[in-house]
């Protein structure tokens, strides 16, 4: 899909699963990306994908705040679903999240008649520094994709970098979160970092975290996706 994307073990053994695949990137109905390069990060991995159960933060970070929300662990994958009003364009998004491994997330969203996949890659390059690849894939109103879906897929991987770059300044100014200090009502922060473990443990390790996070986390005080009717999950490789 654009990309190289590598599976690292310091034991030499071979890939616990498969890279992500969309379908619709062989489909010419959709604009593909062209990669930014986001450069290097001072910050760890993890608090990376701590954003996966942070609720609270899609709001001030953002300026969508979500009005339900639900995480799910399905193995080596982290899912994230969530709807909300997206005050920039005026509009609801709705948004199925998810992490394949520790490093690569895509997302489909939706919103004012538009359908993307937001790929974000989060590689790690030394204990604490990260370095980061953004792009979407956009789908075009014909067959065919056209001039105007282009241009306005552009317009899309521009805007949904903003709204990245809003993550990146949190990120480049704060302090390691060694510990989170956090509300009931934030979201699974302390079970997504035990999922984000396996990636750093045996493989007798592993499948033990797996065995015992999988299912469906909801967050107190939030109304899940099934009670919002949330319906954007079809054909999704996951």
């Amino acid at each position: 899909m654009g990309c190289i994307m590598a599976w690292y073990d310091p034991d030499g053994r071979a890939p616990d699963y498969d890279p992500p695949f969309l379908p619709e990137w062989d489909d010419p109905q959709w604009v593909r990306w062209e990669l930014d390069h986001l450069g290097e990060l001072p910050v760890h991995t993890q608090e990376i994908l701590d954003n996966m159960a942070d609720v609270r933060h899609l709001g001030p970070t953002h300026g969508a705040p979500s009005e339900y929300f639900e995480n799910q662990f399905i193995d080596h994958v982290y899912v994230q679903r969530q709807g909300g009003p997206m005050q920039l364009y005026q509009t609801y998004l709705y948004t199925t999240t998810w992490y394949t491994g520790p490093g690569i997330l895509l997302s489909k969203q939706v919103f004012a008649g538009n359908t993307i996949y937001e790929l974000i890659a989060n590689t790690p390059v030394d204990d604490g520094l990260t370095k980061c690849f953004h792009g979407c894939l956009f789908k075009g109103s014909a067959a065919t994709a056209t001039d105007e879906d282009r241009a306005a897929a552009k317009q899309a991987q521009a805007g949904a970098l903003e709204a990245f770059g809003a993550d990146f300044n949190v990120w480049a100014n704060k302090r390691p979160a060694i510990k989170i200090m956090q509300l009931k009502t934030d979201g699974p922060f302390r079970t997504g970092r035990k999922w984000y473990s396996e990636f750093f443990s045996s493989p007798e390790d592993a499948a033990k975290i797996r065995a015992e996070l999988n299912g469906i986390v909801h967050t107190e005080g939030m109304a899940t996706p099934a009670q919002a009717n949330h319906n954007i999950d079809a054909g999704l490789p996951f």
